[in-house]
This record gives C-alpha cells, sequence and structure tokens, in this order.
C-alpha cells in the first residue's frame, strides 16, 4: 500500500500522459524488484524523470525506474521496445 500511495504522489502533476507500469510488476513469472514507469509526453524527458523518482523516493525510500519518450519523435530502437514490453497503462 505505501508503494501505491507513494506512486501516486510522483505522478499527480502528470495530467494527460499515457503512464504504463512494466517489467517485473507485470510479469507474474518476475514477480519482484523495482518499480518500472513509462511515460509518453512531449515533456522534457530528463527533468521528468528525476522529478518522479525524488517525489516517490521521500515517501518509501524505494527504488523506482522512470522512462519517459517523446511519442513523436521515437527512434526506430524506442518503437521496438514499446513493442516488445508487457505493459499496463495506469494513466490515460
Amino acid at each position: 500500500m505505501e508503494e501505491i500511495n507513494a506512486l501516486a504522489y510522483a505522478l499527480r502533476d502528470i495530467q494527460g500522459e499515457h503512464i504504463s507500469l512494466f517489467g517485473s510488476r507485470v510479469e507474474p513469472e518476475r514477480r519482484g524488484g523495482d518499480i518500472d514507469i513509462l511515460i509518453l509526453t512531449d515533456q522534457a524527458a530528463f527533468a521528468l524523470s528525476q522529478a518522479v523518482a525524488v517525489r516517490f523516493f521521500t515517501c518509501c525510500e524505494e527504488k523506482i525506474d522512470v522512462i519517459v519518450m517523446n511519442p513523436n519523435r521515437l527512434t526506430s530502437e524506442q518503437s521496438d521496445f514499446l513493442s516488445r514490453i508487457n505493459h499496463i497503462e495506469i494513466a490515460p
């Protein structure tokens, strides 16, 4: 429950973006590990990634991986990554 509240706090100011959970948290055979978040937005990737990670850590002192990609400027590697991961959208 602490992680859910921390995640809600960390993502609270991100409006209208596609936010997904991926990695071990959505793959039953790989349960555990850190939380992996994917945000598709045209906002500055590094600043947003850092802000979310810091807010999450201040709540529960656990690591979170935040990947931010601009959906309008995906590289071929990013497109390939998106096509291969299992993810669950947690915010539209």
